[in-house]
């Protein structure tokens, strides 16, 4: 039993390291190609581009409706019961997904040109927003057979589909992008999106190919088995799915009254855009890229928590929520610090964007804690908490919008700043509440926050001050390099009380797993664990 555990450790590590370096491959690519897309196209494109998909969006929650962490959840407990194949679940899940993304295609296809003209004031976005529908069903089931790879550990064919979904969009858009080079914006945002809905179906089909090649055992399982498990599924897509329709509409009513803030503010329709394109389409995802070491962690941790949930072994939900939360701070500070100290170099080598590199150095202080929400999120998801993790972004989205409507028409992007400040830290706040209340985890304020602070601060500051001060030119991954160096040492060096250097290398494993022993058990939440208040 202790070998299995073993390879089951070393095999959750392995799928972790190739997850996060072909993650890291694929988001440096999507990264290129958004540069790419935002110099051919223009940020009032990109605009453009980011009000199109606040209505496509909610579409793909409709289409998606909870199917992922419900095959996730299901698949997952079928392993820790000792059930092998998942016939019947999946039967469910296709026939759901089926539903529910022809509903999505046909909401979206049909209320396309409405949307256009009353909500994104743009006529011409309706054939957009149509292109977009036909790739929801694709969407859909592709999401079921994901989290059923997701929950049987199969995780080089998740990456395959989602290598397959990023080539071929880029392949697409770029093609037709060279076609139609120097057309309207409305023309070279119906390219984006063309190329968006292409990757979706073809990696449908790759996807489906993949499950009914492995599966031919499952056909005979879903013959034998008595009964479907629907009830089950409901029992945990419904409210997932409810949650995140409210959600959704309520992000998507957000990113509506964005322009019209921004209008009232003073803007004309084309720095409205352009905001909105720098904002959305060019700082964000920036501030993202680096959450792609930890996207792969927080992938993984839904089944590997929801197997150890269904299992009752506590001391490993305690033993990964732990150290995944203590890992994604160490990073994410330094991260915070490196948009700190070289926006400027960042933005002007990526988009030659002056308000671009302005607005990430002043969100640079979300990054922990956008980045801990993520992993945090994952957690309560395996542990039976998603409808809590949606009724918290639901409360972040109400408050959003009501907070757009006073700060934006007064402040402009000045007030968006402060609503993402003010949403972002309170969603956080929740989901580590409710994490830290559910599991009883006592965390050390000293090792969370203060050390990588203190940490990243003395790596960064000295190499920041030097160029600043010689004016020597150093290429920009060498000044992060050689920081990333320094943030290493100062964390093997800060939390010993001795300089001995020998016992300090000696005690660096040790750094990470020290945690662990020094956590008050879970029982409270075991007594708990079906109730979701």
């Amino acid at each position: 039993m202790n070998g299995l555990t073993v390879l089951k450790k070393n095999k959750f590590i392995s799928d972790m390291i190739i997850t996060t370096a072909v993650s890291l491959i694929l988001t440096l690519m999507g990264m290129i190609f958004r540069v790419y897309i935002s110099n051919e196209v223009g940020s009032e494109c990109m605009g453009l581009y980011q009000l199109v998909y606040t209505l496509y969006i909610p579409a793909c929650t409709v289409a998606a409706s909870g199917i992922n962490l419900a095959a996730v959840r299901l698949i997952s407990a079928n392993e820790a019961k000792g059930e092998t194949h998942g016939g019947n679940i999946m039967k469910c899940c296709f026939g759901y997904s089926f539903f529910f993304g022809s509903l999505a295609l046909l909401l979206l296809f049909f209320l396309a040109e409405p949307a256009g003209k009353y909500l994104i004031k743009n006529e011409n976005t309706a054939f957009c927003l149509k292109i977009l529908s036909f790739g929801l069903p694709f969407l859909s089931a592709a999401s079921a057979v994901n989290g059923y790879f997701t929950a049987k550990r199969k995780i080089l064919k998740t990456l395959i589909i989602q290598v397959t979904e990023d080539i071929s969009k880029i392949a697409v858009t770029v093609s037709a992008l060279i076609l139609f080079k120097g057309s309207s914006s409305e023309t070279l945002c119906a390219v984006l999106v063309f190329g968006s809905a292409a990757g979706e179906i073809i990696s449908c089909i790759i996807a489906i190919l993949f499950y009914c090649f492995e599966n031919k055992a499952t056909a005979k399982s879903i013959k034998n088995n008595q009964k479907l498990p629907l009830k089950n599924l409901l029992s945990i897509a419904l409210p997932t799915a409810i949650s995140a329709y409210i959600r959704s509409g309520l992000s998507a009513l957000e990113n509506m009254l964005v322009p019209f803030g921004y209008r009232k503010y003073g803007y004309s329709e084309s720095e409205t855009l352009s905001h909105i394109g720098v904002f959305r389409g060019m700082v964000i995802p920036l501030m993202m890229f680096p959450s792609t070491l930890l996207g792969a962690a927080a992938k993984l941790l839904v089944p590997e928590i929801s197997y150890a949930y269904e299992q009752k072994d506590i001391k490993k939900i305690e033993s990964i929520a732990v150290k995944a939360i203590y890992s994604t701070l160490l990073f994410s500070f330094f991260v915070s610090g490196v948009f700190l100290f070289f926006a400027d170099e960042l933005c002007d080598m990526l988009y030659k964007n002056e308000e671009a590199s302005i607005i990430l150095m002043l969100l640079s202080a979300l990054v922990p804690i956008m980045y801990l929400d993520g992993i945090v999120d994952a957690i309560l998801k395996g542990i039976n908490q998603q409808i809590a993790t949606m009724r918290y972004s639901i409360i972040d989205s109400a408050l959003s919008v009501v907070l757009i409507i006073f700060l934006l028409p007064r402040f402009g992007v000045r007030g968006y700043i402060v609503v993402t400040y003010i949403t972002s830290s309170l969603n956080a706040f929740l989901g580590i509440s409710r994490f830290l209340r559910i599991t009883d985890i006592k965390l050390s304020v000293y090792n969370c926050i203060i050390v990588p602070f203190m940490s990243a601060a003395a790596a960064l500051l000295p190499v920041f001050v030097f160029g600043a001060v010689t004016n020597i030119t150093v290429p920009l991954v060498a000044d992060i390099s050689v920081s990333a160096v320094l943030y290493i040492f100062f964390l093997l060096f800060t939390k010993s009380e001795s300089l001995e250097v020998r016992k300090k290398i000696s005690n660096l494993f040790k750094h990470f797993f020290r945690h662990s022993e020094t956590f008050t058990p879970v029982e409270t939440w075991i007594k708990s664990k079906t109730s979701d208040g």
